[in-house]
């Protein structure tokens, strides 16, 4: 969850109020992955999914993982 956090707080920091302009993020996983956010948002769901074993917690987070895989590639472009 603070990966999550961090990464985002990296985001809200790189537009000031008012401020359309595109701008590539810098710092933190940012310069591995185009997303580090949705990537720790996964990781969230596979935790949670191997702690209740369950079949529905598996299918949200297959869902979560693929519905979020595109929005990456999307941002991508």
């Amino acid at each position: 969850i603070s990966g999550n956090f961090y990464h985002h707080y990296l985001l809200s920091k790189l537009r000031t109020k008012g401020d359309k302009e595109y701008k590539i993020p810098k710092g933190g996983l940012f310069e591995l992955v185009i997303c580090p956010h949705y990537l720790f948002e996964i990781l969230e769901f596979l935790g949670i999914s191997l702690i209740s074993q369950t079949l529905y917690s598996f299918s949200v987070t297959l869902g979560s993982a693929l519905y979020l895989m595109c929005r990456s590639y999307v941002t991508r472009k």
